[in-house]
């Protein structure tokens, strides 16, 4: 199994993020964006309420106004879709970048 590949930043489109959080309250965007930042780090979050408290605080608070941010991946775990579209966009981006440099220079 290849090692997991970790991207170094994570894309925030500033009037996306803006017009789909206008309604919650500032505790649950706080929640949110951490939730966002964890997943990006570490893949699909655990879909158990007492764990993602212990990753982020306030959590149980917030997760009524979260949860229809949320998916269900086929292992039981949650995910935000636009999170993981743009994960696998930058990753595709990155492996063309790559393919392009050694098609380009040769070598491994």
């Amino acid at each position: 199994m290849a090692a997991k590949r970790r991207l170094p930043y994570i894309p925030l489109f500033t009037a996306d993020f803006l017009g789909g959080v206008r309604f919650l309250t500032p505790h649950a965007i706080g929640v949110y964006i951490q939730l966002l930042c964890v997943e990006w780090e570490s893949g699909p979050l655990p879909n158990d309420k007492v764990e993602l408290e212990r990753i982020v605080r306030g959590f149980g608070v917030a997760w009524p106004e979260l949860a229809e941010k949320f998916q269900i991946d086929g292992k039981g775990r949650l995910f935000n879709e636009r999170l993981e579209e743009e994960r696998e966009y930058l990753l595709n981006k990155s492996n063309a970048g790559k393919a392009g440099s050694k098609a380009r220079w040769g070598g491994s």
